[in-house]
């Protein structure tokens, strides 16, 4: 239904928390209630930064090994 993209069954089944849980979750992902805007490069850049980071530790770990 809408933009949750729920069935009926799923929305009627649904408590009104996790019906507001769904909401806010949904708004949040499009940005609703961010006064922070887009964003920045930076931000951007520390992220990718992380994620390599993780990856050469993750490999270097060997074999498969994740704990």
């Amino acid at each position: 239904m809408g933009k949750l993209g729920w069935s009926p069954a799923v929305f009627w089944a649904a408590s009104w928390r996790e019906y507001t849980a769904a909401i806010k979750g949904l708004a949040d992902f499009h940005g609703g209630g961010s006064s922070s805007g887009p964003m920045t490069k930076a931000e951007a850049d520390a992220i990718v930064q992380r994620v390599r980071e993780l990856d050469a530790k993750q490999k270097g770990r060997g074999n498969g090994d994740r704990r």
